[in-house]
């Protein structure tokens, strides 16, 4: 390890009491996937008699990095994508640098890597699918920028210029986790920052598909334009497009566990209507319609359909010829998807996940 500088500094009293060392490789650390530069510079890091191995942050004539950087920085560490900060010095010419955790590189290398092992490997799709679907590694990605981004918001910090710059990875268990270093951040969010935010989420989405030569699908679609919209009620994270068939299935189940007059409410105000064709009922549900002996169903009460997808889902006591076409239940929930492309979407929106949990 070159020397770049070997120097005791005093800790400014936040993790650390007393002395530490830094002792910083001159030359920059290198992205595991492609072995570019990122920025950042691999250290010993000294404190008492434990010596471990971590990363230094260096600030700039141009870019100063403050104490007061630090202490906001340090601040998030509790968050799992939180860019852990260990500690905070000046160097020899007066310049802030930041003691960090070690990482493995960029964000952006590892889109490379994956769009060029694609390339190399078109069976092989590593970030959406070939129609359009984002694939679970990069979608918890996403959602853990999206959880970072909702714990900055909540502490009323307001990154001004989020960018793929300020996103790395660190590889745990064998999986990518992101870790986010704010590098532009101010107090105060108003209504007009925070959607700013968030675009700049969407806006690092749109360079992932630009980079895969993806558009994304209905689901993934959905999902891209939920962000921003989410809540403590209504979470992100089980958001239907990742639902299986099993998950959807489920779901029809709990909405008829509910409290049935909030229910028919949150069912009416999703949108959802009784499909049709031509003017009338869906040929198919008028042949269940016809063969239930059983229930009755008002095709003007968007609820009352629900209730039938949710009977014929479960007992699937339908009709021989309709039997003939769908086969099963899951055949079912298909046609329900094909009548109303954005069921699940809407239903979850309005409802939210109840007490499915993935």
């Amino acid at each position: 390890m070159e020397e770049n500088h070997w120097e005791t500094f005093r800790g400014i009293d936040f993790g650390v009491a007393g002395e530490f060392k830094v002792k910083v490789e001159d030359e920059e650390a290198r992205n595991r996937t492609d072995s570019t530069t990122f920025g950042l510079h691999q250290c010993v890091y000294t404190v008492g008699p434990v010596e471990s191995q971590k990363m230094v942050k260096k600030g700039s004539l141009g870019n100063q990095i403050s104490k007061e950087q630090f202490v906001f920085l340090a601040s998030l560490n509790k968050h799992p994508n939180a860019f852990f900060v260990e500690n905070y010095y000046m160097d020899g010419d007066g310049i802030g640098c930041l003691v960090v955790e070690s990482l493995n590189g960029r964000f952006q290398s590892w889109l490379n890597y994956q769009v060029d092992t694609k390339n190399k490997q078109p069976s092989a799709p590593t970030l959406f699918t070939a129609d359009g679907r984002m694939l679970p590694t990069l979608r918890t990605i996403i959602l853990s920028l999206c959880s970072f981004v909702e714990h900055v918001l909540e502490k009323r910090w307001y990154p001004r210029h989020l960018t793929m710059d300020d996103l790395y990875l660190k590889m745990m268990n064998n999986q990518p986790t992101l870790k986010v270093l704010m590098s532009d951040v101010i107090q105060g969010t108003t209504p007009t920052r925070i959607a700013s935010v968030w675009n700049h989420v969407k806006e690092i989405i749109t360079h992932c598909c630009t980079l895969d030569n993806a558009t994304l699908s209905g689901g993934s679609s959905s999902f891209y334009d939920f962000i921003g919209r989410q809540s403590k009620r209504v979470p992100l994270e089980t958001y239907p497009d990742a639902w299986s068939y099993a998950d959807k299935s489920a779901y029809l189940l709990l909405i008829m566990q509910e409290e049935m007059v909030m229910m028919k409410r949150y069912v009416q105000a999703s949108g959802i209507v009784w499909p049709t064709e031509d003017g009338l009922i869906q040929p198919m549900l008028q042949l269940i319609l016809d063969h239930d002996k059983t229930s009755t169903y008002d095709t003007d009460v968007p609820w009352d359909y629900i209730r039938l997808c949710r009977n014929v889902n479960k007992k699937f006591d339908v009709p021989k010829s309709v039997k003939a076409v769908i086969k099963d239940h899951i055949g079912f929930l298909k046609k329900m998807e094909e009548w109303t492309p954005m069921i699940w979407a809407n239903l979850y929106e309005t409802i939210g996940p109840l007490s499915l949990r993935r």
